[in-house]
C-alpha cells in the first residue's frame, strides 16, 4: 500500500489551486526524501519520481490525467496489503491476535491458546499448531479451531501451495450479540475443518470483528477488502450489519454469503446482474408464510400485535412482510400510533405494552426485535416474555431464536407459550454432526449450537466447494462459479442450490419450535412434535 506521506504529496501536487501546491520542485524533492517508511515504498518512490518530473516540467498537461487516477486503488493493485499481519487490536486476526477472550462467562482462556497466538505471530507454525490442538481439546472454541487449521495450512507444504483465503465477519466484540457470532462462527470453523481435513483444501480463514452497528460494520469492510487475495465472505449476524456493508463488496467484487441476514431489503441485490450477495437461508418473505398459516390454521388467533424496531432492516422487513400476508388473510394487526410496541426504545415498558394490546383484544403476539444491533432490544423482548408469564401466545422471530436466555429455570416457565421460526433447530436432529462436534460437558448444548451454526456451516460449504475448481482463484471467477445454474454443494446430506440467475437459496428450511421442560432443564422441542430428548444420550467424540 502507499504511504499516506506519497498520497498526500500526489493530491497536493494536483490541488485546484495553484497557490496550495508545492512550491518548487526543491520542496517536491525534499517531501520525497522523507519518504522512507516501508521498504516496498521504495519500488513506487522511482514511479513518484518520474510521475514529479513530468509535473514539473509540464503540469499544466499533467495534472488533469492525474486528477482521474484513483490513487488508492492504484495503491492496493502494486502492493496490496498482506492477508495476515503481526498487527494485533485491528479486529482482523487469522491467528496473530485474540479476538475470543472467553467461551463461557468465568472460564479462563486456556494458556496454550495464548502460547498458539505468539507463535503465530512469530511464523512457527508447526509449533502453533501443537498449541492451538491442546488448547481445542481443553475447550472446544471455534476461534481455536480455526486458528488450529491455519497453522496446519502454513505449515503444510501441499496445503499451502494452493492457499486461498475467505472472511468470517462476526460481533464478536458486542456483548449484545456475542452469542449469535459464536454460533455462526462454530458453523465456519466446523465447515473450514472438514474441509481441511476431509477435502485437503488449503482455505484459509480470516476473523473479522464487525462489532455489528451499521457504521461499525461498513468500516470493517472497508478494511478487510483491501486485502486483494481475501476472496470471499461469510456473516453478519443481522441484516441491519451487511446492508450497510453490501455497497461494498460489491465495488470490491467480492462474493459474500449471509447465513443470518433475512431481510427483503435484499432480494434485488440478490437479482441484480453479475450480483456478489448470496444467502443460505429463507428470506422473511417465506418465514411469514409459515408464520401467517400458524395464526390462522392452528393458533386461530384473529388479531396479532407486532412488536418491531422499524430502524432495522430485518425487524422492518419481517413486519412489513407478515403485514401483507395477514391482511389477506383477514388477520387483523393492530397499529400502534403511539410507540408503545417499538421494542428496542429506551422507553418501552412491557408492563403498558401488553395492557395496551389486550386492550385491543390481542391474545397473540409477534415479537421481532433486531439481532442485538440496538442496546434495547433483545433485552425488551425478553422482558416481554417474562411479563406475559406465558398466558398468551408469543410468536418469536430468528433474532430470539436459539437465545440461551430463554432455557434458564428462571424464564423456561415463561417461555412455554413461546413459538419460535427459524431454519434450524437442535430439536431438528439431535444427532446432527453439528451438536456431536461441539458437544462440551461444560456447556449447555442448546445453547453452543443454534440454526447460525447449520446456515454458517452451509454458507462456508458452498465456498469450499465452488474452491474444488482450481479455476476459482479471483473474486470475479468465484461469482461466476457460484452464478452457473448447475452449481450444487452436498452438505450434511442436503443438497444445496441457489434459484436460477438468483442468489436466494433454491430449497430452502422453516422450523416451529417452542420450548419445554425435559427432566429437571428446559430445552426447545419441535412444535409440532414437542418431544423431549432422550435423557442418557450416547457419548459421541467428534
Amino acid at each position: 500500500m502507499i504511504s499516506n506521506p506519497f498520497l498526500k504529496l500526489l493530491k497536493d501536487l494536483t490541488e485546484d489551486d495553484v497557490k496550495n501546491r508545492p512550491r518548487n520542485a526543491q520542496t517536491i524533492l525534499k517531501r520525497l526524501r522523507s519518504i522512507t517508511n516501508e521498504p516496498r515504498n521504495q519500488r513506487l518512490k522511482a514511479l513518484g519520481w518520474t510521475f514529479v518530473g513530468g509535473m514539473v516540467c509540464g503540469s499544466i498537461i499533467v495534472t488533469p490525467l492525474l486528477k482521474k487516477v484513483d490513487f488508492e486503488k492504484l495503491s492496493q493493485d502494486l502492493f496490496p496489503s498482506p492477508v495476515c499481519d503481526t498487527v494485533v487490536n485491528d479486529h482482523i486476526s487469522c491467528g496473530e491476535e485474540m479476538l475470543i477472550t472467553s467461551v463461557q462467562e468465568g472460564r479462563s482462556v486456556p494458556d496454550k491458546k495464548e502460547e498458539g497466538i505468539r507463535l503465530m505471530r512469530e511464523g512457527k507454525y508447526s509449533e502453533a499448531r501443537a498449541s492451538f490442538k491442546e488448547a481445542f481439546s481443553q475447550e472446544r472454541d471455534p476461534e481455536t479451531l480455526i486458528y488450529l487449521n491455519n497453522a496446519k495450512i502454513n505449515a503444510d507444504v501441499t496445503l499451502r501451495k494452493d492457499k486461498v483465503t475467505i472472511a468470517a465477519v462476526v460481533p464478536l466484540g458486542r456483548p449484545e450479540a456475542k452469542s449469535r457470532a459464536m454460533a455462526i462462527l462454530r458453523g465456519i470453523a466446523q465447515a473450514q475443518d472438514d474441509a481441511v481435513n476431509k477435502l485437503k483444501r488449503g482455505i484459509e480463514v480470516v476473523i473479522v470483528d464487525d462489532y455489528n452497528p451499521p457504521d461499525r460494520s461498513a468500516a470493517a469492510a472497508k478494511m478487510f477488502t483491501k486485502r486483494r487475495n481475501i476472496l470471499a465472505g461469510v456473516g453478519h449476524s443481522s441484516s441491519d450489519a451487511l446492508i450497510s456493508a453490501l455497497p461494498i463488496y460489491q465495488a470490491e467484487k467480492m462474493v459474500f454469503v449471509a447465513p443470518a441476514s433475512t431481510s427483503e431489503e435484499f432480494s434485488g441485490a440478490a437479482l441484480a446482474e453479475n450480483h456478489i450477495f448470496f444467502r443460505s437461508l429463507a428470506s422473511n418473505r417465506i418465514s411469514v408464510m409459515y408464520i401467517n398459516q400458524l395464526l390462522v390454521t392452528t393458533l386461530k388467533q384473529k388479531k396479532v400485535a407486532i412488536y418491531y424496531n422499524p430502524n432495522s432492516p430485518y425487524s422492518r422487513s419481517l413486519a412489513s412482510a407478515l403485514r401483507e400476508v395477514s391482511e389477506s388473510s383477514g388477520i387483523d394487526v393492530i397499529d400502534d400510533p403511539q410507540g408503545k410496541l417499538l421494542i428496542a426504545n429506551g422507553t418501552f415498558n412491557a408492563k403498558e405494552a401488553l395492557e395496551y394490546a389486550r386492550a385491543q383484544g390481542v391474545t397473540a403476539h409477534m415479537l421481532i426485535p433486531d439481532a442485538g444491533t440496538s442496546k434495547n432490544g433483545v433485552n425488551n423482548a425478553l422482558k416481554f416474555v417474562k411479563e406475559n408469564e406465558g398466558k398468551d401466545w408469543i410468536i418469536a422471530g430468528d433474532s430470539l431464536a436459539g437465545m440461551p436466555e430463554y432455557l434458564s429455570n428462571e424464564n423456561g416457565l415463561f417461555a412455554s407459550k413461546m413459538i419460535f421460526v427459524a431454519a434450524w433447530d437442535v430439536s431438528d436432529d439431535r444427532n446432527s454432526p453439528l451438536i456431536k462436534f461441539w458437544q462440551d460437558s461444560s456447556m449447555n448444548q442448546d445453547s453452543s449450537v443454534d440454526w447460525r451454526t447449520l446456515t454458517s456451516y452451509n454458507a462456508t460449504w458452498i465456498l469450499a466447494t465452488a474452491l474444488n475448481d482450481s479455476a476459482v482463484r479471483s473474486r470475479v471467477r468465484f461469482q461466476e462459479k457460484l452464478s452457473e445454474p448447475t452449481f450444487k454443494a452436498d452438505s450434511l446430506g442436503v443438497e444445496l442450490r441457489f434459484r436460477e440467475r438468483s442468489g436466494e437459496i433454491a430449497n430452502p428450511n422453516i422450523t416451529l419450535t417452542t420450548i419445554a421442560k425435559c427432566g429437571d432443564r428446559y430445552t426447545t422441542v419441535n412444535f409440532r412434535k414437542p418431544i423431549c430428548p432422550n435423557p442418557n444420550p450416547i457419548p459421541d467424540t467428534p
